[in-house]
């Protein structure tokens, strides 16, 4: 295993790490509560929402949990409002994890499919000239 492959691997596992953390510690919390709907059965144990924003204590977007072409998506931002790292699933349903350069392209994006999974490093200008394939 190369360095370029052992440090995307590392960065992957960090991010993984650090997303399923924050997601399970957040939205799994039991204070986290809201009214269920009228036809719905009550059950404080459950959060519905369309749209999930998390906000520093300035007020500033970090992250979101949203629903972009009706498929799951969690995107964190930097300070600048700037897509950093998105995990969601493509058209097809399969995992898929972005994490993106100073200009908004991907320079790591891995994709998990049942025919086959991939991680791909860009070089930060986005062509697919500079591209790197880890299968």
């Amino acid at each position: 295993m190369s360095r370029i492959q052992f440090a995307i691997l590392l960065a992957v596992g960090a991010a993984s790490g650090v997303i399923g953390g924050g997601l399970g510690t957040t939205l799994l919390a039991p204070t986290a509560t809201a009214s269920p709907p009228a036809t719905a059965q009550n059950n404080t144990n459950v959060l519905r929402a369309r749209e999930l924003v998390l906000e520093d204590a300035e007020g500033v977007v970090v992250a979101t949990l949203h629903i972009r072409d009706k498929l799951p998506m969690l995107t964190m931002f930097d300070r600048n409002g700037e897509d950093r790292l998105a995990l969601g699933l493509d058209p097809n349903g399969n995992g898929r994890l972005e994490m993106y350069g100073p200009n908004g392209n991907p320079t790591i994006a891995v994709d998990g499919s049942v025919d086959r999974s991939r991680v791909v490093a860009s070089h930060d200008k986005g062509s697919s000239n500079n591209n790197f394939y880890f299968f």
